[in-house]
């Protein structure tokens, strides 16, 4: 018995609830879920897959949002340390205010650009028998729309085998009539006449 090859598709979803990756096979896309350890799988065959649908959403709006109001949150309480006298206090511990939160401010300006540069965020369904299906990875469009590519092409042609008529029987071939059959058709009905007046 052959061993299943499988190559892995672009894109992965990372959260808190584990990581989730998804694998090219030969007749199907297996999506590995794994949590703490423990593994689990689902199969998804090109010949039950109708669509695939991805779908733009706010995920990377929302996190930009956040990323700006704590930038912005960080940066004023830096600038509070380093240019008023809000807080009495030793000019060291201002000076250390000051480089702490203006790093924090940086880290968030930094998040929200990679954040920025990975693309719009999204999900990606198929479509099946069963209902719409969430596949809960590749997260952002330049991704998904790679995976899209690799695979579009091979579960057209794995269906296109499944729905391919097979071909019809040829007909029989009809049966030879000799000249001699047919001089003996022609002649009987009028030897039968020529007795009938004799």
């Amino acid at each position: 018995m052959s061993e299943t090859s499988f190559r892995k598709l672009p894109g992965r979803a990372v959260g808190i609830d584990g990581i989730v990756r998804l694998w090219l096979a030969d007749d199907y896309i297996l999506a590995s879920h794994s949590t703490f350890g423990v593994e689990r799988y689902r199969r998804y065959f090109f010949r039950d897959i109708e669509a695939v649908i991805i779908r733009n959403t706010n995920v990377r709006f929302g996190w930009n949002l956040a990323f700006g109001i704590l930038g912005v949150i960080f940066a004023g309480a830096a600038g509070l340390f380093r240019f008023t006298s809000v807080f009495e206090s030793s000019e060291d511990f201002a000076q250390a205010g000051f480089i702490v939160f203006a790093v924090l401010a940086g880290i968030c300006v930094a998040f929200a650009l990679i954040n920025t540069l990975l693309g719009p965020s999204c999900r990606v369904y198929f479509q099946t028998p069963a209902g719409l299906q969430d596949l809960r990875a590749p997260r952002r469009m330049p991704k998904a729309l790679r995976m899209l590519d690799l695979v579009e092409a091979v579960i057209a042609e794995a269906q296109s085998r499944e729905v391919a008529p097979s071909p019809a029987p040829s007909p029989a071939p009809a049966p030879a009539v000799t000249p001699a059959a047919m001089d003996t058709a022609a002649t009987a009905p009028a030897t039968a006449s020529e007795e009938g007046a004799g």
